[in-house]
C-alpha cells in the first residue's frame, strides 16, 4: 500500500473497456499523479475487488495482470495461442488522496488499441497509446471539507 499517513483516503471506481487489444501485448498504464494509485479495492468484506470481462467468452486473452499503486499491467496471451486482436473490460478501483480530482499518466498500447474508462461514474475520452487524463468532480461532501 502507498504511504498516505498525513492524507484524506478515498477509494473509487473505475471501469476500462480495452479495444483492439494485439495479442502477445504488455500494456501498461503507469499513472504519474502521487496522489492516485490503482486499487483492487478497500479493505472491507464487502469489496468488489477486480473483475475482468472478456467480450468472447470462447476467448482465453489474458495471460497475467498486476496491479500495484503506480502500475497497471496486463500481458495478453501469445500469439501462437491465437492471432488478432482482442476486447475485454476491467473493472478496478483507484486510492486517491488529499482530494484529487483528476489522474495523469502514460499508456503503453499497441496503435490500433483504444481504452474507454468510466471513472467514478464519468465517462472520459478515449485513452491511446502515450500521455494520458481524466478528471472527476468532487462530491457535495468533499467540497464542504475542502
Amino acid at each position: 500500500m502507498h504511504n498516505t499517513s498525513a492524507a484524506t483516503v478515498k477509494t473509487i471506481p473505475a471501469h476500462l473497456k480495452f479495444e483492439n487489444i494485439a495479442v502477445g501485448s504488455n500494456i501498461n498504464l503507469t499513472l504519474t499523479s502521487g496522489d492516485v494509485g490503482w486499487s483492487i479495492g478497500p479493505d472491507v468484506p464487502y469489496s468488489v475487488g477486480l473483475n475482468l470481462n472478456i467480450e468472447d467468452k470462447m476467448l482465453r486473452c489474458i495471460a497475467s495482470l498486476e496491479v500495484n499503486y503506480s502500475v497497471l499491467a496486463i500481458t495478453t496471451v501469445s500469439p501462437t495461442n491465437q492471432q488478432g486482436l482482442v476486447s475485454f473490460s476491467l473493472s478496478l478501483f483507484l486510492q486517491v488522496t488529499n482530494n484529487a480530482t483528476s489522474l495523469k499518466g502514460h499508456a503503453t498500447l499497441n496503435e490500433e488499441a483504444t481504452i474507454y474508462p468510466d471513472i467514478n461514474g464519468v465517462t472520459e475520452s478515449s485513452w491511446l497509446n502515450g500521455v494520458f487524463e481524466a478528471t472527476w468532480p468532487l462530491s457535495e461532501e468533499r467540497r464542504r471539507r475542502s
